[in-house]
């Protein structure tokens, strides 16, 4: 029996908290078959399977009797890298995964181990527990919860420490001429390091990015052209979390940028839409990962994650610029197209959260000409927030007039609720609108008040409850006017490569059906499969609209 030579390396844990893990490479002889599948929702925000790899290793017979040594190399909890070398160009790393299952087999040609596992990802984020984060926006949660995975591994025994990246900030309170092309910045206790990338703006002469050096508790150098003592500013800064000055400092991703880890300018966490509130019950890290990272949670498509072999955590946005074209004839002989008909959403039941009157407020969102063409397609949308977020919203602008005993309720009538209406709609038997003017009677839609104004708790229940209705039905329709279009999924096979990343825009020309000059297609690769076996190593691409792009 002949196999074929390729070479599989792995780690194990080490029992130092916190330690990075060492390499050890293992050359190995592999049977017919290894196949590595990786599929990552970056396009559906669906549910889908893990990364996986799978493969079949002739286990050593030192004991000289053909049956293998019933020692294995490998076990279950070793972390594992996966390389192939195809027509001798060297070794590529293709799996970065842990095992998870091993069987074995006795054979006339010897003891066979079948060896299978997942990503390092899905297995450093599997610590299970509650997670209740009021006011934060997308990056703050993801990095409330890798906090709490360290914590958990931490408390457990396990080397698994994710290393992460905050955005911290600062006040500027002085500048100074430090000499030679120096700027001296005060900032109380700024916890910056030397040689950190800084931002600093709202400043009259020294706005720009510089790289720190002479730090002291309060003070670090720029260089630039001494000018004059602006007196105020602000810095901004990427640091790890072991060098983070404030409580406050969140993890931060740029906005359909790069590598958060290494990217140093742009825009900041601040650009996301508010959570307001993200409860996650008994659900593990890397779900709750998910959820944070779906199209309906940042407004602004997907986002893919994963864990290096150096435990760095990384989230990263789409990219839109396109990373190559694929041809039919040149870089692929045959494929599969498909118009995702089954991948529709167009009709949302939205759940807004709880009422003053302690009733819970549903509504509903639906894209009508969806419907039309493929059929009611629907799904439960989440948005129990909204109703704690107007309320408190509501106390927060009037904190005078609400006391403890009334609350939720203001302490006396007549009341102004401080939002105005976000579509047209009556309270106690008088009509909003958010075009109305206060000098109108409010006796129909046309003749609709801008100031809604309650007399009693039955009118302050009605104007909430309508009004998280209002927005969510409002942001229900938006999406589903993404979600409503059928979009176009490519399988395609590959000579086996490495060069492929997950999440990469492709254009994809197909001209014998079409797909060629203006009207290629520029599709999302969201899964690659590598089979390697007596043929050779092949690829298996798979590609899919971005939603927003099916419009």
């Amino acid at each position: 029996m002949s196999y074929t030579q390729f070479k599989v390396t792995w780690f194990k844990k080490t029992s130092v908290t916190g330690e990075a893990p060492a390499w050890e490479a293992v050359g190995t002889d592999i049977t017919d078959l290894i196949q590595i599948k990786e599929d990552e929702a970056l396009s559906t925000g669906k549910t889908v399977k893990q990364d996986t790899f799978e493969f079949t290793v002739l286990n050593t017979d030192s004991g000289g009797d053909g049956f293998g040594d019933l020692t294995n190399d490998y076990q279950n909890e070793d972390l594992i890298q996966i390389k192939f070398d195809r027509d001798g160009a060297g070794f590529v790393t293709v799996m970065d995964g842990m095992i998870n299952e091993l069987s074995y087999k006795v054979t006339p040609d010897g003891r066979f181990v079948k060896i299978k596992g997942m990503n390092r990802t899905k297995s450093l984020l599997k610590a299970i527990f509650n997670l209740n984060v009021e006011a934060k926006k997308p990056p703050q949660v993801v990095a409330a919860i890798l906090a709490e995975v360290n914590e958990f591994n931490e408390t457990a025994g396990v080397n698994n420490k994710i290393d992460y990246v905050f955005y911290d900030e600062g006040d500027i309170t002085a500048f100074a001429d430090a000499g030679g092309g120096q700027v001296t910045v005060t900032s109380a206790a700024h916890g910056l390091p030397n040689s950190a990338t800084v931002d600093i703006t709202g400043t009259t002469n020294y706005n720009g990015q510089f790289t720190t050096s002479n730090v002291t508790t309060n003070t670090f150098e720029i260089t630039d052209t001494w000018v004059a003592d602006d007196g105020t500013g602000q810095w901004g800064s990427y640091v790890d979390q072991d060098n983070a000055a404030s409580s406050a400092a969140n993890l931060t991703i740029q906005r359909q940028q790069g590598n958060l880890a290494t990217q140093q300018a742009g825009t900041s966490e601040t650009e996301f839409d508010k959570i307001n509130r993200f409860a996650s019950w008994f659900d593990n890290a890397y779900t709750q990962i998910q959820k944070m990272s779906s199209f309906e949670i940042t407004n602004d498509g997907n986002y893919v994650f994963y864990v290096d072999s150096t435990n760095k955590f990384y989230w990263l946005a789409k990219t839109t610029s396109v990373v190559s074209t694929l041809s039919e004839g040149t870089d692929f002989l045959n494929a599969k197209i498909v118009k995702d008909v089954d991948g529709v959403i167009n009709f949302f039941i939205v759940h807004c959260g709880t009422g003053p009157l302690n009733y819970g407020i549903l509504t509903f969102a639906s894209n009508d000409a969806s419907i039309a063409e493929h059929g009611l397609s629907g799904k439960f949308l989440d948005r129990t927030y909204l109703a704690d977020l107007v309320m408190k919203n509501e106390r927060d602008a009037n904190d005078g007039s609400f006391t403890d005993s009334s609350w939720p309720f203001p302490s006396s009538y007549n009341y102004t609720m401080d939002f105005q209406a976000r579509k047209a709609y009556t309270v106690g038997g008088t009509w909003y609108a958010p075009n109305g003017d206060d000098g109108n009677g409010g006796t129909s839609e046309a003749d609709a008040k801008l100031s809604i104004v309650t007399t009693s708790n039955a009118d302050y229940n009605e104007a909430i409850v309508k009004e998280c209705k209002a927005r969510a039905e409002s942001e229900g329709s938006a999406l589903l006017d993404i979600l409503g279009v059928a979009s176009w999924k490519v399988f395609m096979t590959v000579k086996g490569s490495s060069s492929f990343s997950k999440g990469d825009l492709h254009t994809i020309s197909i001209p014998s059906i079409g797909w060629d000059g203006a009207d290629t297609k520029d599709l999302r690769l969201v899964e690659i499969q590598h089979d390697y076996d007596r043929k050779g190593w092949f690829t298996t691409l798979r590609f899919r609209q971005d939603e927003e792009a099916a419009l």
